[in-house]
């Protein structure tokens, strides 16, 4: 038991410890409060200083605005700075980059690249607002970018118009600046520059990208503003607009249409060219509907045209037994005729010199863009099948040895092969077939087969060749609907067709530059092949085969295009420099 002297102690040592304790609470707490508090000061501080300076940053924008546009030749604008902060100009700060892209020659053209600088204030905490490219943006720790105030660029019924305004100056400018006009460039439309860069835009692409520390806030403003397809690559502080121009392939009118300025196409033995209505029937028997266009020269031996020919050049009748039923003919150089039997018109036909031709556009850059959309294989539906193997068609894999079926979907081949007794079905019952065929196409006396009500898009790289015998060599559709089955295919290239073929469907190739257009070559050809569709491309001879034009293609889409990207026709970029100096 302790004793009454050892209890004394004990309250004597706890009272001490006690204050103590107190006094290290008290400083602990009040350590953190000052902490939190401070804190909580110089955020204040520092949202209070921002705010104060977007205002003042919104009073030099719109002046800027002014002189870089021309209302003014210059200009003063206060900007207050809390402690020592100050206002910076960066000339090297961001960039935009405006190209266009055209779809049918592959061409790309760069309308501008222009570094943008930037006018901003830095708080003591890291944040920022800046102005770049006539925008406002503010840039924050924790929600990155956002836009403040619009910048000078405005998108509308099709238009694009973007007087992009670059800053040049002193770096450091204080708490007061001027601002001055150095110079304005037209970059579109300009007639004097290399190259086509008037309005209208024709069939392609235009993109706008911008690489920024206000990326994120520009592609908030592209999103909103435009509808356009916006694309960010974060690793590298970009965003990117991406909207098409309306492509020019007009509706297919004409069964041949073939060459540019200056070829010759010549219509030899064996040929009939007329036309049928898929909408109303499959072939059977020739109409008098058919359309022949040539750019360049065209001269008919022994066949028979049962419709209109158009002519850039000069039309002649070179043998007795050439004709030509129920149809006008318009030309662009002389005509002649061997007998007065060469034409038989019509009561309501017609002959001028009034001919007026121009070939659609090439589609080079479509077959090479599906090839660059298809070539990710996370992008095409190649593993959904068994049929596709390495890039080719394996028949047998999910049926009959002599089989194959490929059903709705997107399709990347390396090479597409139909050999001698294969059939290879595109079931088109669930949708489009689009087939990207990287080399070549070949059917050596094999078959292709359309089913379904959909379409078949078949872009094609390389050239393509048609043996047939005995006409046992066949691409069909249900009820010879040529509008089911397209085969795009470069200018540069050929299709060559051997032997008796039966072929339903649109060989698609116009001409680019000097290639006429994909080349038809028909010198093993045999009497009783024939193409129900259309062709469009480069022959020189046409002999043994006809050419029975379907008038549903008049209402078909030529190319099909996306609509789900918004359009531009015109635009007009400029780039507007001022020099923003302290003042």
């Amino acid at each position: 038991m302790a004793s009454a002297g050892s209890r004394s102690r004990t309250r004597g040592q706890t009272a001490p410890l006690g204050v103590a304790l107190v006094f290290a609470v008290m400083i602990v707490t009040t350590t953190a409060v000052v902490a939190v508090g401070s804190d909580a000061i110089e955020t204040t501080q520092d949202q209070l200083d921002l705010e104060r300076t977007e205002k003042s940053m919104t009073q030099l924008k719109s002046r800027t605005a002014m002189v870089a546009l021309g209302q003014s030749g210059a200009q003063r604008v206060s900007l207050p700075a809390t402690g020592p902060n100050a206002y910076r100009v960066n000339e090297g700060a961001g960039w935009m980059n405006v190209s266009y892209r055209n779809t049918s020659s592959g061409e790309t053209k760069t309308v501008f690249n222009e570094t943008m600088g930037e006018v901003v204030y830095t708080a003591e905490g890291g944040d920022r607002i800046a102005y770049q490219g006539g925008g406002l943006w503010r840039a924050t720790r924790a929600n990155g970018s956002l836009m403040v105030s619009p910048p000078e660029f405005h998108y509308r019924d099709a238009t694009i118009t973007l007087p992009l305004v670059t800053v040049s100056g002193d770096p450091t400018v204080g708490n007061g600046v001027r601002i001055t006009r150095n110079r304005s460039t037209q970059y579109y439309p300009n007639t004097t520059r290399d190259g086509n860069f008037t309005n209208p835009l024709r069939d392609g692409k235009m993109t706008v990208t911008v690489q920024s520390d206000y990326y994120r806030g520009w592609g908030q403003y592209f999103e909103e503003r435009t509808g356009g397809d916006v694309r960010y690559d974060h690793a590298n502080d970009r965003v990117t607009l991406l909207l098409t121009v309306p492509a020019d392939y007009p509706s297919l009118e004409a069964g041949v249409v073939s060459g540019s300025p200056g070829s010759t196409l010549t219509v030899d033995n064996n040929v009939v060219m007329d036309s049928y209505n898929s909408s109303e029937g499959p072939y059977a028997g020739g109409g008098s509907s058919t359309k022949v266009v040539v750019a360049g020269d065209l001269v008919v031996e022994k066949g028979e045209i049962h419709g209109n020919v158009e002519v850039g050049g000069d039309m002649t009748f070179d043998h007795n037994n050439g004709r030509l039923y129920d149809g006008n003919i318009s030309y662009g150089g002389g005509y002649s005729e061997k007998s007065a039997s060469n034409w038989q018109p019509g009561p309501n036909n017609w002959k001028n010199d009034n001919a007026s031709v121009s070939a659609p556009d090439s589609v080079a850059g479509v077959i090479g863009d599906r090839g660059d959309a298809l070539r990710d294989p996370a992008d095409n539906d190649n593993d959904t099948t068994a049929v596709v193997d390495g890039g080719t068609i394996d028949y047998g894999a999910a049926g009959p040895s002599d089989e194959a079926t490929l059903s709705a979907g997107d399709y990347y081949l390396s090479q597409l092969d139909v050999p001698n007794g294969k059939t290879l079905t595109l079931d088109t019952s669930g949708g489009d077939v689009d087939v990207y065929v990287e080399n070549g196409l070949t059917i050596d006396r094999g078959e292709i087969e359309v089913t379904g009500s959909n379409r078949v898009n078949v872009y094609l790289e390389g050239d393509a060749t048609i043996e047939g015998q005995n006409g046992n060599t066949e691409i069909s559709t249900p009820g010879d609907n040529s509008t089911q089955f397209w085969l795009y295919m470069n200018p540069d290239r050929q299709i060559e067709f051997g032997s008796k073929f039966s072929v339903t469907g649109v060989i698609y190739g116009p001409g680019q530059g000097p290639n006429q257009g994909v080349d038809l070559v028909l010198t093993a050809a045999s009497s009783g092949s024939e193409i129900k569709g259309a062709f469009v491309g480069g022959a020189t001879t046409i002999n043994n085969v006809a050419f029975h034009y379907d008038e549903a293609l008049a209402n078909a889409d030529t190319v099909e295009q996306n609509s789900q990207i918004p359009a531009v026709t015109y635009v007009h970029a400029s780039t507007n420099d001022v020099n923003v100096t302290a003042g």
